[in-house]
C-alpha cells in the first residue's frame, strides 16, 4: 500500500488567507463560506469539502443538514441528494460513536477508509467512494454548531500536522463568521424594534464601565450609528438624574 499523501501546508495557508478576507468581505456571510471552501478544495485536492449542522444530538442518534459544499467535478456532488437533507445517522457504531463524541469536545477526526474497522461508518465511506476523510467541528460558543468535513474519493491522505492546523483554523475562521452573522441577526431586530417604538437602548456593566448603546440611541445623541465605543460619562450626561445616581452608586 503507498504512504497517504500530505496536503501543501503553504497552499493550505494561502486558501486561508484568501478565505478569510472572503469572509470579511462578503455581502452575505454564507457567500464568504462558499468561497473559502472553494480555495481550500483546491488548495488541498480534495475532491469534495462540506458543512453539516448539526440540529439535534440524542442517544441514538444524530439529526444534521448538508448546508455547504464544494466539489471538484460535478459527479462528487452530494448536497443535492435526498439523503442528505435533514437526515439521521444512527449511533450503532463504536467507531462512529468515538467520532461524534471526538467533534462534541471540538476535536478533529481523520481516516482512511482501508484502516477503518467493519461497521456503519466503514459502509457509509465505501458507499460514498471515499478513501479518506477528515472532519473538523465547528464550536460557536463553545457548542457544536456543525461540522467541517474533506472527503477525497482517489487518494489516501494523511492529514495530520500542519495541513490539520490548516483546517481547524478554517473551522475557526467559519465559527467566527457565525456568530457574526448572529450579532448582525439580533442588531437589527433591535434595531426594527426601536424604529417601531420609536426608542433607543443602553446596557452598562457596573464592574467595568463599560457600555453598550443601541444604533438608534447613539444616532439621537449625536454620534454615528456605529460609533465604537461610547465613555460612561457621556451615556449619563443624557439621564435623568435619579437613574444617573443609581449607576454612580
Amino acid at each position: 500500500m503507498p504512504a497517504p499523501f500530505s496536503p501543501d501546508a503553504t497552499r493550505l495557508l494561502n486558501a486561508l488567507a484568501v478565505g478569510s478576507h472572503a469572509l470579511i468581505d462578503a455581502h452575505f456571510w454564507s457567500e464568504g463560506v462558499d468561497q473559502l471552501l472553494a480555495a481550500l478544495g483546491e488548495a488541498s485536492g480534495v475532491n469534495r469539502v462540506w458543512i453539516f449542522q448539526t440540529i439535534e444530538r440524542n442517544p441514538e442518534g444524530i439529526l444534521q443538514d448538508f448546508v455547504f459544499e464544494w466539489a471538484s467535478a460535478s459527479h462528487y456532488r452530494e448536497r443535492t441528494q435526498k439523503r442528505f437533507r435533514f437526515f439521521t445517522t444512527l449511533i450503532d457504531d463504536p467507531e462512529y460513536e468515538e467520532m461524534v463524541n471526538r467533534r462534541e469536545r471540538g476535536d478533529s477526526h481523520t481516516c482512511i477508509t482501508s484502516t477503518v474497522d467493519l461497521g456503519s461508518l466503514r459502509d457509509n465511506l465505501e458507499s460514498q467512494s471515499i478513501q479518506s476523510m477528515v472532519t473538523v467541528p465547528i464550536m460557536v460558543g463553545g457548542q457544536w454548531w456543525g461540522t467541517l468535513g474533506f472527503d477525497d474519493c482517489e487518494r489516501e491522505v494523511d492529514w495530520e500536522g500542519a495541513g490539520l492546523q490548516a483546517l481547524v483554523i478554517g473551522a475557526e475562521l467559519i465559527a467566527s463568521a457565525i456568530y457574526r452573522q448572529q450579532l448582525t441577526r439580533r442588531q437589527r431586530q433591535v434595531d426594527l424594534l426601536q424604529q417601531v417604538a420609536a426608542c433607543g437602548t443602553w446596557e452598562i456593566n457596573t464592574r467595568s464601565g463599560a457600555t453598550w448603546c443601541s444604533s438608534a440611541l447613539l444616532i439621537s445623541l449625536g454620534y454615528p450609528g456605529d460609533y465604537a465605543r461610547l465613555p460612561l460619562r457621556r451615556l449619563l450626561a443624557h439621564a435623568m438624574p435619579a437613574d444617573r445616581l443609581r449607576c454612580l452608586v
